[in-house]
């Protein structure tokens, strides 16, 4: 058994060649949240094959050392994954789908690819709704970590990972006769095909299925550094069909949208969305009308019925910018007032007076200017983290929950883990709207960049950071406690 350091694994010079190490394999720059559980694993491996730390880290870049390397990846990479994970994006994509299989002049399967699948959830989701619209598509779903492949090829789930399935994913999934685990039926497996990729390396799609109809990548680019991770979402771009491709990121990752050079959003509301540019022809999109337990499910196994009737509202093309990004309001917001506002009331051009304006109006509870001036920052810099958290944090006092959980979403993005008031306030969103599992996880991640001594990411708060953080700490394990009951 190796020696061990009275040094902390994180403090010393081995863990940042770890960290660099990781992020050469995946793409991934494991946080310092993450460097007492990396650091266990570390020296279990290390004791293991009777060698110091310092050596095994040091070893890892062996070819002989793949399988420690691919040992490391499964058990330090995110699999959090759930059936039907923000759902209204993936029926919104069902949708685009089912347009385009019925605007081809001679019919063929879809090609989409679902990156970074997990345990495979997600993929066997988007089988479910196109076979309900009776769309014929041929999925391959990939993932870096050979275990989690391994369990989504099984395509068996316990009673807890079931618990959260809609009566149209349950039907697809019955229970293993004398168990107690649920199988996804055949027909729903045969759609998707399981392989071993790594998105961080180039070719980034992979090359034998292009060109494709669709890309699914949620809720994994958010972990990539900004620079890789919009070379990526460009590179989804170029693998798509050019003529009618969509891309489907996680709402979270939708400054992506504004650094992307290939792509262009349909709709931001329902997860993010995206076309390509050279897309020739206006689309017309209803706003998520696949709604889960609309029609009756065909038994699994069964031939399928014609296809269900869907319903549709009324569809308009959705335009590529809104004039004020405060008009992106799902459609249950209850609007906000608009005072009338005099013609010589102009805004201030320079971003930093403009948030000190908008702060201020925060402040003194005038919640429609405030927004009016954050609008105006955000026109000239999508980028700004502060912005879309004081954006976030006015429609929340609006009650435009929706709204203010995308705003804030952009803010979570846009500050990663040096801030956790977006984190925080995230939290609160999601759980009033019912999205429990993303609470905890907003949460999570605010604990998370508190405990590494992140600040609130608010310049001039009427609050000191240092002596608020602990409340919020505390006030997040609480809400934690509390959704676990």
């Amino acid at each position: 058994m190796g020696h061990r350091s009275q040094v902390p694994l994180e403090q010393r010079p081995v863990w940042a060649e770890f960290q660099r190490s990781f992020h050469d394999w995946t793409g991934i720059r494991l946080a310092q949240s993450a460097a007492s559980t990396a650091a266990d694993l570390l020296h279990q491996r290390a004791d293991a094959l009777g060698e110091d730390v310092d050596s095994y880290v040091e070893s890892l870049s062996r070819f002989d050392r793949l399988a420690e390397r691919r040992l490391l990846i499964d058990a330090l990479v995110v699999n959090t994954t759930w059936f039907m994970r923000e759902e209204q994006g993936l029926m919104a994509l069902a949708d685009a789908l089912t347009d385009i299989a019925k605007g081809l002049s001679e019919p063929r399967p879809l090609k989409v690819w679902c990156a970074g699948c997990s345990s495979g959830q997600e993929p066997y989701g988007l089988a479910i709704l196109l076979e309900q619209a009776g769309v014929e598509a041929e999925i391959v779903a990939t993932d870096i970590s050979e275990s989690v492949l391994k369990k989504a090829r099984g395509a068996e789930y316990t009673e807890a990972e079931v618990r959260s399935m809609s009566r149209l994913v349950r039907s697809y999934a019955p229970k293993v006769p004398g168990g107690e685990t649920y199988r996804m039926s055949d027909a729903i497996r045969s759609r998707v095909t399981f392989e071993l990729h790594n998105l961080a390396r180039p070719p980034h799609a992979p090359m034998k299925y292009r060109p494709l109809d669709a890309i699914v990548c949620r809720n994994l680019l958010i972990y990539f550094d900004r620079q890789l991770a919009v070379d990526i979402v460009d590179q989804f771009g170029a693998a798509l069909n050019q003529d009618q491709g969509f891309v489907l990121l996680g709402a979270a990752e939708q400054p992506l949208v504004w650094l992307s050079k290939r792509l262009q959003p349909v709709l931001t509301y329902a997860g993010t969305l995206l076309r390509s540019r050279n897309y020739g022809r206006p689309i017309e999109m209803s706003r998520g009308v696949m709604r889960t337990g609309e029609f009756k499910a065909a038994s699994p196994g069964q031939s399928r019925p014609t296809s269900p009737p869907r319903r549709r509202r009324k569809t308009r093309e959705i335009p590529y910018l809104p004039a004020r990004l405060s008009d992106v309001v799902a459609a249950d917001d209850p609007p906000a007032p608009k005072p009338p506002r005099p013609k010589d009331r102009l805004f201030p051009v320079d971003v930093r007076q403009t948030m000190e304006a908008a702060r201020r109006a925060h402040r003194e509870g005038d919640q429609e200017r405030g927004l009016e001036l954050v609008d105006a920052v955000l026109a000239r810099d999508r980028l700004i983290a502060e912005a879309h958290l004081l954006r976030g944090l006015m429609l929340k006092e609006q009650g435009r929950t929706k709204a203010a959980t995308e705003a804030l979403r952009n803010a979570r993005f846009l500050s990663g883990d040096d801030a956790w008031m977006a984190p925080y306030q995230l939290g609160l969103v999601l759980e009033v709207t019912g999205d429990h599992p993303g609470a905890r996880e907003a949460y999570r991640h605010a604990i998370v960049v508190i405990d590494a001594g992140g600040t609130s990411g608010m310049r001039d708060a009427d609050f000191d950071d240092v002596a608020f953080a602990p409340t919020v700490a505390a006030a997040c394990r609480a809400r934690l406690a509390s959704l676990k009951r």
